[in-house]
């Protein structure tokens, strides 16, 4: 992967393997960060793909608890996104 011409970064396989496991503070909230883009395109769309799929907030808390140990002032922002997601009737509340 390293020497295709259209790869500039060298060190692309150790870097997704960094990112992969966890290992380092960077990796981890990169991995935070990840699992936010698709929560704030439901924030921003106004619930679209949860209603469309019937996603209760026990499933978003679920997919996101990881959050609160790796960076405590992103989640607190996040539980006031999902409460907001609920009080608008975007996600159901259970």
């Amino acid at each position: 992967m390293a020497s295709h011409p259209g790869n500039p970064i060298g060190a692309l396989p150790e870097l997704w393997e960094e990112q992969e496991s966890g290992a380092t503070k960077e990796a981890r909230l990169l991995k935070v960060i990840d699992r936010l883009l698709p929560f704030l395109h439901n924030v921003t769309s106004e619930g679209r793909a949860w209603r469309d799929h019937g996603i209760r907030k026990s499933q978003v808390l679920k997919m996101h608890g990881f959050i609160e140990q790796e960076n405590p002032e992103i989640y607190d922002w996040f539980i006031s996104k999902v409460e907001y997601a609920v009080d608008q009737g975007w996600l159901k509340n259970s």
